[in-house]
């Protein structure tokens, strides 16, 4: 376990970022239940396109995505949670779920 601490510092770790967001943007109240959606950025490539379509002008408060990244090739090296995060306002927590060992397949290399 030490080792692939070592190797690996940021699998047991949870970035959180709650600055972008005002702490009373979400308030949930009898008349006004938690709106939740989950989304599937497919590994990486649609965040943006869902930051600009699917997400922009809705009031969701908490949204789950997977397949998002940090740091890979199909994503231009950027990290595609906080960049959503940042434009639509929101705070963020991002988790580490694996790490990719190659540079990826052609598609997303291209």
């Amino acid at each position: 376990q030490e080792l692939t601490n070592k190797l690996l510092p940021n699998l047991d770790k949870v970035e959180i970022d709650n600055k972008i967001a005002p702490n009373d943007k979400c308030i949930v109240t009898k008349d006004r239940p938690l709106r939740v959606v989950e989304y599937n950025a497919d590994r990486g490539r649609w965040w943006l396109e869902a930051a600009l379509g699917f997400f922009k002008n809705k009031d969701f408060d908490v949204i789950i995505l997977n397949e998002m990244d940090i740091g890979m090739a199909r994503s231009d090296q950027q990290h595609t949670t906080r960049l959503l995060a940042t434009l639509l306002g929101m705070n963020y927590a991002w988790g580490l779920e694996f790490i990719e060992l190659t540079e990826g397949n052609k598609e997303d290399i291209e």
